[in-house]
């Protein structure tokens, strides 16, 4: 039974755990699979290691500040009716804006600079005359690498 549980929860678990930043108990509300067996899925793909690089990915980074920023403007249209915007929750709207629009120029130039750096890379490689199955393994490695990066 859970090997079909796992082939049907596993990546949707994982998911919510390295990428939602879910709990292991709340993730077992969503998906119909014990938290035991989350505990084990989660040791087995290596999840809390996964959710430390997630979370250190600066467009991740700038994906969390973007939704912290709409709760703070749902927040202001709820109390629309209410009262005006404080000068404390403008200045933190500010900051917010500015940081994530620093973190995603980051993000822009890690990956402009990685192209970059591989280009010149693969020209080396080029000019080293390797054997055809050398440079399609470094080819296929250089592209899992790049799919690793989008």
């Amino acid at each position: 039974m859970t090997g079909r549980k796992e082939e049907a929860y596993f990546d949707q678990a994982e998911r919510l755990y390295c990428q939602g930043n879910k709990t292991i108990a709340s993730i077992a509300k969503i998906v119909p699979v014990s938290v035991n067996i989350l505990y084990k899925w989660r040791l087995k793909g290596g999840w809390k290691a996964k959710r430390r690089a997630h979370l250190k990915n600066p467009r991740d980074i700038a994906f969390r500040m973007r939704r912290t920023l709409e709760q703070y403007l749902a927040q202001i249209e709820a109390d629309a009716g209410e009262a005006k915007l404080n000068p404390a929750t403008f200045e933190a709207i500010n900051k917010a804006v500015a940081a994530i629009r620093q973190v995603e120029r980051q993000a822009v130039d890690l990956r402009v600079m990685a192209v970059e750096v591989m280009a010149v890379f693969i020209e080396w490689l080029k000019a080293q005359k390797l054997p055809q199955g050398e440079l399609l393994l470094l080819g296929g490695r250089i592209r899992a690498w790049f799919r690793e990066l989008e």
